[in-house]
Order: C-alpha cells, then sequence, then structure tokens
C-alpha cells in the first residue's frame, strides 16, 4: 500500500499554507514537524477529506499498482486511515463549558443542560449507502459518519433546522453537537469503522 501526495495547494486568503506539497508514503507510523503555521494540520486535515485542497492530488494504491483518488474513495479510503487528531477530546475537556466564545464575543451562556435544549430538534441520524456519502457531505453538514453494528448501514450524524432527508431521524443531542452548531466554521472530523 502507498499513499501518493501529489502537488497539493492550500491558501487562507492570502496566506500560503502549502506549495505544491509532495510526498509518498508506505505503511507505517508518520510525523510532521515543524513550526507553527508551516501547515503541518492543514496538510492532516486535506488527507483526511476534514478540508479541501485549493490544488493537487492525493492517490491511494492498494499495492495494485493504480493509484486511486481519495476524494473519489471516500469511505473506503477512511477505513484504511489511522489519524490521532491534534486535539483529542477537545469538547469534553473545554474549560469554559458555560461561556462559548466565538471569534472573542459571548454568544452564550447556559449550564450545559440548557445549552443542549437549544438545539433539541436539529441534530438527525441518515441511514445511507457508503455510495451516497460523498454527496450527502457536499449538500448537508455531516459532523460525523459511523456504521449501524446490526444492519451494516452508514448513518450520518446531521445538524439542520429542518429534516434533512426522507429517511432522517431526530436524536438526542449532545453539548458536542450545540458547539459544533454555534461554531459552524469549525473544520469537522467524520470517519467510522
Amino acid at each position: 500500500m502507498k499513499l501518493f501526495i501529489n502537488n497539493i495547494t492550500k491558501s487562507y486568503g492570502n496566506n500560503l499554507a502549502l506549495s505544491n506539497f509532495t510526498a509518498e508514503f508506505q505503511p507505517g507510523i508518520y510525523a510532521l514537524l515543524g513550526p507553527n503555521g508551516s501547515g503541518k494540520t492543514t496538510l492532516m486535515n486535506i488527507i483526511t477529506d476534514n478540508l479541501k485542497a485549493d490544488s493537487g492530488e492525493i492517490l491511494y494504491d492498494d499495492g495494485s499498482g493504480n493509484g486511486e483518488n481519495v476524494l473519489k474513495m471516500g469511505v473506503r479510503f477512511r477505513e484504511k486511515l489511522g489519524f490521532i487528531p491534534q486535539y483529542p477530546g477537545l469538547y469534553p475537556n473545554f474549560t469554559v463549558e458555560r461561556f462559548l466564545l466565538k471569534k472573542g464575543v459571548i454568544v452564550d451562556n447556559a449550564p450545559p443542560g440548557e445549552l443542549i435544549k437549544k438545539i433539541e430538534g436539529k441534530v438527525w441520524h441518515v441511514p445511507c449507502d457508503e455510495s451516497e456519502v460523498s454527496q450527502l457531505q457536499s449538500k448537508l453538514r455531516v459532523i460525523s459518519i459511523s456504521r449501524d453494528p446490526e444492519k451494516g448501514d452508514v448513518i450520518l450524524r446531521i445538524l439542520s433546522d429542518e429534516k434533512p432527508t426522507e429517511r432522517a431521524y431526530n436524536v438526542s443531542p449532545s453539548l458536542e453537537d450545540y458547539y459544533l452548531y454555534v461554531f459552524d466554521d469549525i473544520a469537522i472530523a467524520a470517519s467510522y469503522s
């Protein structure tokens, strides 16, 4: 197996985070080292499909000699990738649990239970086939992906003010769902096994 990263470029406005980054990875454990702002997190978010590159491609070769674009592989690629985020357990360990800041401004101040009540009816599970995941991700605010252990269906957890699809059903919101609802500009990690 190999992972080919070919000429990945990503900018945030006028700030160039990655410029034609190219690398080849074989099975193993890797670490990215570099100073703050050098593009490490940006690269990982692009590899894990949490962020879109401006240009370039990432190919996965299962050993057959034919690299396949990971964006087209979708879930099949994410099943092969192990990734430890920069800040694991971020939401349960928030120290400002009752004061939500967005761009330095307090956007809400309430006990966790009250915050959760504010998004009741806005968190949905949508069962779907693997082939539908990419299309639904492009149209809906998918905050996580899991698999139904009994049926084997892919389950998308979605934030939406209205029922997102005919098959959607409401689920109980969590404090993490509330944070993601309020901070809608946070890149969302989606993986399942």
